[in-house]
């Protein structure tokens, strides 16, 4: 027993003795520290602060800057995890030394992330009190105090910049997972590129103007390489991950200040950052790929993205390049990014290795977009000259073709409607320049504007008078037609819509009246937002369906001559989902090649009328339907009204 008593005394004395030269040797390194700031003031603190500072002059040196940075760092980060609960004050009294602000520690980090790669991981492993203090920018208190938390700040943003950056250069995955797992730290770094007297007066009264410019300067280089660096967010095949992806999500989303500054922030890092460019009057090639990664490949648009864009368009794109960026941000920005289990209702935009990007071409994002200016916007790019480019024209055309696949959907179309004075007038100007007229391809472009504006429209289905809102009667049965009086609704009832009226009409009786005819195989949508959609989409087709046909009356005459038809046999395909709309005038036994079709077609014509069909879709990944119309022979040459 005496023996175990003993044997247990010593290891208890050792303990004590391994405890003891512990605390020796960190009140040595303190000592040791604060010896060097005492004798070369804070600038040059041994040689870890400034590592370019000559390390030979202080005699209490021994072996190489990099051993001495790993022989201190353990002591640094031990007393770092002290930041939240006890004053630097304290922290100092327990260990002796004269150091005036924690700011000296920081600093030592920073120089062992920058110059040891292997002490990283051990850094970013145990800053989690440092981060919990430091990105707290609304009490901004670090060991309880304010004015340590405004002498920190500087370091430890080029701290977490210098982890982040090299993390992400040399591929080292983990290390930056590790970085960005503390709640907040990623949020921060995208804030920092606002600090300033316009976004946060209240930091900037506190911090020095040089510090604050490199704050946003370290801000906004971090922000990039997260974004634009492969390295992270992308595989080895250079497709985005499902990491990556949250990343871009969380970067563009992020409100531009925090919500302890300001609750009720509601503009994005996007939206701030546009409004960024606007105010700088930039437009480097780096801003405009950041742009482009979160636009197109991040949750990231909203009704402010949307309107700052637009009006970065129409007021600083003063040149061939800015426009084509804005042009080829825009048509990214007017898509619906959603996620992969919405697939079965939507279309493939591009691939990443998360499975894949899914978009649709949004009705209330085209619309809003439209009414912010999209349209005036391309407008004034092609009203610029023959400076347009072939690039230029491409981007212009993306856009056109998008809003013209849904602009007749509901929201989108009363859009285009609230527009068209404004660029009906825009076109007529542009029309007065030589050099555009002259140019094919903004020809083309002119072509699909007027195309949209004429797929857009009350008409009345009997007689093709134009109809404003308020003039618009419509069929009480099936809410699809729309009338300028009642004699004119009438008149259609008595000849045809009496029997396709609430949908009544049979397949033998489709042929001899107008209506909706859905192609084999398919059928209402089931889902509920898509049956409204085709719903709306069959009335405003409905109010254009005579007016199409007037306005194309001298293209199907030509055709049908030069296929030596007879107008009873032809049938006329009008394609909307081309912009602009496709009209093809074809033999009937080209459109039905099944034998019953065809004799179906031959026993329920008129000769009297000429069938039309109207092709369009209520999604881009739904089959398209047809909406069927007849119209007699003698209203191609004599136009109604």
């Amino acid at each position: 027993m005496l023996y175990l008593s003993m044997v247990s005394s010593n290891k208890k004395k050792r303990g004590q003795q391994r405890k003891a030269a512990k605390a020796n040797k960190e009140q040595e390194l303190v000592t040791f520290m604060t010896r060097g700031i005492r004798k070369a003031g804070k600038t040059a603190t041994i040689g870890l602060v400034h590592p370019d500072c000559r390390l030979s002059t202080n005699e209490d040196l021994r072996g190489t800057k990099v051993n001495i940075i790993i022989e201190v760092l353990p002591v640094v980060l031990n007393f770092l995890k002290r930041c939240e609960h006890e004053t630097f004050h304290q922290v100092v009294a327990n260990v002796g030394g004269d150091l005036q602000t924690p700011d000296t520690w920081i600093e030592v980090l920073f120089n062992g992330a920058k110059h040891v790669p292997s002490c990283r991981m051990q850094i970013t492993e145990s800053i989690s009190p440092l981060v919990s203090c430091m990105c707290n920018d609304t009490e901004r208190l670090f060991f309880k105090s304010n004015k340590h938390w405004n002498e920190s700040i500087a370091s430890f943003v080029q701290l977490i910049s210098t982890i982040a950056c090299h993390s992400i250069h040399d591929k080292e995955e983990i290390l930056t997972d590790t970085l960005f797992k503390y709640d907040g730290l990623l949020t921060s770094i995208v804030q920092w590129a606002f600090w300033g007297m316009g976004d946060r007066p209240d930091i900037a009264r506190d911090l020095q103007s040089e510090e604050i410019s490199h704050i946003r300067l370290l801000g906004s280089k971090t922000t990039e390489i997260i974004v634009c660096s492969d390295n992270y967010v992308r595989d080895e095949a250079g497709l985005l991950t499902e990491k990556g992806k949250s990343v871009l999500d969380i970067v563009a989303t992020t409100p531009f200040v925090s919500k302890g500054f300001d609750p009720t922030c509601m503009v994005s890092f996007v939206a701030g950052y546009i409004r960024q460019l606007k105010n700088d009057r930039r437009k480097s090639q780096d801003d405009f790929l950041i742009l482009k990664r979160l636009i197109g490949e991040a949750n990231s648009v909203d009704k402010g993205v949307v309107s700052e864009l637009i009006d970065y368009g129409l007021r600083y794109a003063l040149d061939h390049e800015s426009a084509c960026f804005v042009a080829d941000i825009s048509h990214d920005m007017l898509y619906r990014v959603i996620k992969d289990s919405e697939q079965q209702h939507l279309t493939v935009c591009a691939s990443t290795g998360a499975g894949q990007i899914i978009a649709l071409s949004s009705d209330t994002r085209i619309a809003f977009a439209i009414r912010s200016g999209i349209v005036e916007m391309c407008l004034s790019f092609i009203g610029s000259g023959g400076s347009v480019s072939n690039v230029l024209h491409q981007y212009i055309g993306y856009i056109f073709r998008n809003i013209h696949k849904i602009v007749l959907h509901q929201k989108t179309a009363k859009a285009v409607r609230s527009k068209k004075t404004v660029i009906e007038e825009q076109l007529i100007r542009i029309q007065q320049n030589t050099i555009i007229t002259s140019n094919a391809g903004c020809i083309r472009l002119l072509d699909m504007v007027r195309s949209i504006l004429n797929l857009n429209g009350s008409y009345c289905c009997r007689c093709n008078k134009s109809l404003s809102r308020t003039e618009v009667l419509q069929c009480n049965g099936c809410g699809c037609m729309s009338y300028c009086s009642k004699a004119c609704q009438k008149e259609d009832w008595l000849n045809g819509h009496s029997v396709t009226c609430c949908r009544s009409f049979t397949n033998e009786t489709a042929g001899q009246f107008q209506g909706m005819i859905l192609p084999p195989g398919t059928r209402t949508p089931d889902n509920e937002q898509d049956a409204r959609k085709m719903e709306e989409l069959e009335k405003n087709i409905t109010m254009i369906q005579l007016k199409l046909f007037l306005d194309n009356s001298e293209t199907i005459l030509q055709q049908a001559e030069a296929l030596d038809l007879l107008l009873y046999d032809c049938v006329v395909w009008f394609d909307l989902c081309e912009c602009p709309q496709k009209v093809t005038t074809k033999i009937y036994t080209d459109s039905f090649t099944e034998a019953e079709e065809r004799k179906g077609f031959e026993e329920s014509r008129s000769k009297q009328n000429i069938t039309c069909f109207y092709i369009s879709k209520f999604n881009r990944n739904a089959s398209p339907f047809f909406s069927q119309r007849l119209f007699p022979h003698e209203w191609l040459t004599s136009k109604r009204v």
